[in-house]
C-alpha cells in the first residue's frame, strides 16, 4: 500500500499543478489550449523464485593459498603479515568435486574485513563465463555514517590467471594493499557460483577441527598468532597390556606398552615418565628448589643437592628408544596474570648410561610413517620410585602432559588429547595402591544427572586386606640393630568422599558463580552416615557490578540413602547411595577424593623372634597413632568429570577431518570404514502476487 499510495500522490500533485497553471492565466478565444488526460488502471502480476545453497560440511574443500609475489612463499610462513605495497597473489584451487556432479564454475569471489564497527571491506570476483576480474573496496570517511568507494587495494588483472584442469579448478588474484587504510586483521571467506546461479561455500566445521583456516587472514601490518585462530593438533597417549587394554597397575616384570598417536607423522617425542632411583651412582649433582605453595609469591622454598634420573621415551623422527633424563636449568617464574609460579626448564638426556638396570625394552613399533609409536618392556627390582621411605619402592606414576614434547612433521607443537587427562590414560601404579571409582545410575556410568537422581558410587580399593583394614609386615633392611622388622595394625575408622564443584547461574537481574563442596561420610565403628555441603557465591548484576561473596553450610543439598564397606584378600569395595536434592546448584565435579581417619599401632619383631609389645597396644606413646589417609592421585574416576542439572560444559570431540576433507568418527584416520563425506543444501521458494493501482496523467499545451 505504501507504493500505491506514493503513485497516486504524485498523480494529484500533477493535477494541483495543472490546476495551478489553468488558474492563474486567462481564458480568452485564440488562446492556446490545456488539454488533459488520465488512466486509472488496476494491475496483477504474479511472481516465483527459487534458490538454493550447497556447503559441503565434511567433504571436498578448496584450498587457499596466499603468498608473496617476489618469493612465492606463504604468508603463513610469516605470521601471515602483509606490508603496504607488496604484490601478493591468492591462489583459490577449487575441486570439480566441490560443485556438485554436473555442475561447473561460473564464478569465484574472495572477500576480507576487520572485526571492528565501520570496518573497510573489499571483494575480489572472477566470472568464468564473462572472463571478467572485478574489485568493490568500501571505507567509512571521518564523519561519514555510510560506505564510499576506497582504493586500499589494487587488482592486476594482467597477472591474475584462471585455469580449467582435469580435477579442478584454480583462479589466482593479483593484488597489493595501499596505504590508504589502517593496519590491522582482514578476516576473509569466500564462495563459488555454479552456472545455475547455487552457491557453495567452505565448511568452517569441517575447518575448526582440522585445526587450519577456512580461508587465510590478513595481518596488514601486524602479525597474527595462528593459536588465537586455529584449533591445535591433538596427540593421544595410552598405557596397554599385552592384549591392547589399557591398565594401571605393573609390579617387577610386568610387561606394559606405551602408545602414542596422531593422524600425522610426528617429528619429535620426548615424554619424561618415572622417576627410578635414588642411587648416588645414578644421580646427577644439581643444585634446585621448587616452592612450597605453588599459588604463594612469599613461599617458603625446598631446596635439593641432586637431581634423580627420570625414564624417558624418546623418538626421533626415526627411530624409538628408552633413555635416563634429567630436569635442567631449572627457573621459577612468579605469573601475576595466573597468580602462581611457572617452571621453565630443559631436559637433559644422558643416552649413554645403561638404562637396563632398571628397565628393559623388549620392542618399540614405529607406523604409519611416525603417527604411531609405541614402546614395549617392564620395570626391573631395582626400581625405586620412593626413595623417600626406606620401606616403600612403589608409587603412582600420573606423567604430566606438561612436561612432554611432541613436535608435528613441521616441527610444530601438538597438544595432549584431553582424553589423556579425563580417562586417566597414562596413569600407572607401579607397587602401589590404586583405587577405581564409578558413579553409575541404573548401573550404567553416568557422566550427567539431575538433582533427584538416585546415584551408585563404588570405590574399588586394590591393595591387599592388611593394608586397608588389618596388619602387614615391613622388613628391616638395618643389619646394624636385633630388630627383623615391624608389625602394622590398622584399625581403620571412618570414610569420608568429598566431591568439589563450580557452575554459573543467571536470571533477569543477577548472574552470578559459585563454587561448593560436598561430604559423605559413613562411621565404620557406628554404622551411621551423613552428609554437609559448602557453597559459596559471587553475585553481580546483569550490568556487571559486583553485590558480594556469601557461603551457606547446609546439610540438605545431598542425601545418603545407603552405604556399604567390604574387605577382600586383595579387593576392598566402598559404596555410597544417595542423590543431591533441589537445594544443590546445577554444577560440574571435576575434583574428589577420600579421606579416612585411622588408628595405627605397632609391634617390633626382634631377630630372635620376640614382639614387642606382646600385644598391640593403641595407647603407646611411642608405638601407636591416629592419622587421616588422603587419597587422590590414586583415585581413578569414572565419569572423570560428573555434571548435575542443566549445566554445560565443552568437550573434546572423538571425530576428526581428513585431508579430503570427509568426516572420521573414531578420529582415526588411518582406518577408512567410518569416514563419510557430508553435503548440506538449503532451498527457498519464494511466490506471490503484486495487486497495484496506477493513474497515468498527460498534459498537452
Amino acid at each position: 500500500m505504501k507504493k500505491i499510495g506514493t503513485i497516486l500522490i504524485l498523480g494529484i500533485i500533477v493535477l494541483s499543478a495543472v490546476y495551478g497553471i489553468s488558474y492563474g492565466t486567462a481564458q480568452e478565444t485564440g488562446d492556446p489550449e490545456l488539454n488533459v488526460s488520465w488512466r486509472v488502471e488496476d494491475g496483477v502480476e504474479d511472481f516465483e523464485h527459487t534458490s538454493q545453497n550447497s556447503q559441503w560440511v565434511f567433504g571436498p574443500q578448496p584450498t587457499l593459498w596466499l603468498g608473496y609475489a617476489e618469493n612465492l612463499t606463504s604468508t603463513s610462513e610469516n605470521a601471515f603479515r602483509v606490508e603496504f605495497g607488496t604484490r601478493l597473489f591468492l591462489n583459490i584451487s577449487i575441486p570439480k568435486s566441490f560443485l556438485g556432479d554436473g555442475n561447473r564454475l561460473d564464478s569465484v569471489r574472495f572477500w576480507g574485513s576487520k572485526s571492528i564497527e565501520r570496518s573497510p571491506v573489499f571483494v575480489l570476483k572472477y566470472n568464468v563465463t564473462a572472463d571478467s576480474w572485478t574489485l568493490v573496496s568500501l571505507d567509512y570517511e571521518p564523519g561519514s555514517d555510510e560506505p564510499s568507494q576506497s582504493n586500499f587495494i589494487s587488482l592486476y588483472r594482467n597477472e591474475s590467471n584462471y585455469y580449467n584442469r582435469t580435477d579442478e579448478y584454480e583462479v589466482v588474484f593479483s593484488i597489493e594493499f595501499n596505504d590508504d587504510v589502517a593496519e590491522g586483521i582482514f578476516r576473509t571467506g569466500m564462495e563459488t557460483i555454479d552456472q545455475n546461479g547455487n552457491r557453495v561455500s567452505p565448511s568452517w566445521l569441517a575447518r575448526l577441527e582440522s585445526g587450519k583456516f577456512e580461508t587465510p587472514p590478513i595481518g596488514l601490518g601486524v602479525d597474527i598468532n595462528f593459536g588465537q585462530y586455529a584449533l591445535p593438533e591433538y596427540y593421544y597417549a595410552e598405557v596397554v597390556d599385552e592384549a591392547g587394554d589399557i591398565i594401571h597397575y605393573v609390579d617387577v616384570n610386568d610387561n606394559f606398552t606405551l602408545r602414542m598417536r596422531a593422524n600425522e607423522p610426528f617429528n619429535r617425542i620426548e615424554i619424561p615418565f618415572a622417576y627410578l632411583t635414588n642411587d648416588s651412582d645414578y644421580v646427577r649433582d644439581y643444585e634446585w628448589g621448587m616452592p612450597n605453595d605453588m599459588y604463594s609469591r612469599f613461599t617458603t622454598w625446598n631446596n635439593f643437592t641432586y637431581m634423580p634420573p627420570m625414564l624417558t621415551y624418546i623418538f626421533n623422527g626415526t627411530d624409538a628408544y628408552v633413555a635416563l633424563s634429567y630436569l635442567d636449568n631449572l627457573t621459577w617464574t612468579w605469573s601475576w596474570q595466573m597468580g602462581q609460579w611457572l617452571l621453565d626448564y630443559d631436559l637433559l638426556i644422558n643416552e649413554t648410561s645403561v638404562i637396563s638396570n632398571f628397565f628393559y625394552t623388549k620392542d618399540t613399533t614405529i607406523e604409519h610413517e611416525g603417527a604411531w609409536v609405541s614402546w614395549s618392556g617392564y620395570f626391573t627390582e631395582a626400581v625405586d620410585m620412593n626413595p623417600w621411605d626406606p620401606y616403600k619402592k612403589g608409587g603412582t606414576i600420573k606423567p604430566d602432559s606438561y612436561f612432554w614434547t611432541a613436535l608435528d612433521s613441521d616441527g610444530e607443537p601438538m597438544q595432549a588429547s584431553a582424553d589423556i587427562g579425563d580417562h586417566n590414560t597414562v596413569q600407572l601404579a607401579y607397587r602401589d595402591m590404586y583405587i577405581e571409582a564409578y558413579v553409575r545410575k541404573d548401573g550404567q556410568v553416568v557422566r550427567r544427572a539431575q538433582q533427584g537422581d538416585v546415584l551408585n558410587m563404588s570405590m574399588l580399593i586394590h591393595a591387599p586386606a592388611g593394608d586397608v583394614n588389618g596388619s602387614f609386615y615391613i622388613k628391616d633392611t638395618d643389619d646394624t640393630n636385633n630388630i627383623d622388622g615391624y608389625w602394622v595394625h590398622l584399625d581403620r575408622q571412618n570414610f569420608t568422599v568429598w566431591m568439589k564443584a563450580s557452575g554459573r547461574v543467571s536470571n533477569s537481574t543477577h548472574y552470578w558463580r559459585h563454587e561448593s563442596s560436598h561430604y559423605m561420610t559413613m562411621d565404620l565403628k557406628t554404622n551411621d552416615t551423613w552428609s554437609n555441603s559448602s557453597i559459596t557465591r559471587w553475585i553481580y548484576t546483569q550490568n556487571h557490578t559486583y553485590v558480594g561473596r556469601f557461603t551457606e553450610e547446609t546439610s540438605g543439598a545431598l542425601t545418603v540413602l545407603n552405604h556399604n564397606f567390604s574387605i577382600g584378600e586383595s579387593l576392598t569395595t566402598v559404596q555410597f547411595d544417595f542423590q543431591f536434592e533441589d537445594e544443590a546448584p546445577s554444577m560440574k565435579i571435576d575434583d574428589a577424593g577420600i579421606a579416612s581417619g585411622v588408628y595405627a599401632a605397632y609391634q617390633i619383631n626382634t631377630t630372635s623372634d620376640e614382639l614387642y609389645p606382646q600385644e598391640p597396644d593403641w595407647n603407646h606413646a611411642q608405638l601407636s597413632r591416629q592419622y587421616m589417609q588422603t587419597l587422590h592421585d590414586e583415585i581413578i574416576w569414572s565419569p572423570s568429570h560428573l555434571l548435575i542439572g542443566n549445566v554445560t560444559t565443552w568437550q573434546q570431540p572423538e571425530w576428526t577431518v581428513t585431508d579430503e576433507g570427509a568426516i572420521d568418527l573414531d578420529g582415526n584416520v588411518f582406518t577408512t570404514d567410518d569416514q563419510y563425506f557430508v553435503k548440506r543444501t538449503g532451498y527457498w521458494h519464494d511466490e506471490g502476487t503484486i495487486t497495484s493501482e496506477r493513474m497515468w496523467v498527460g498534459v498537452n499545451f
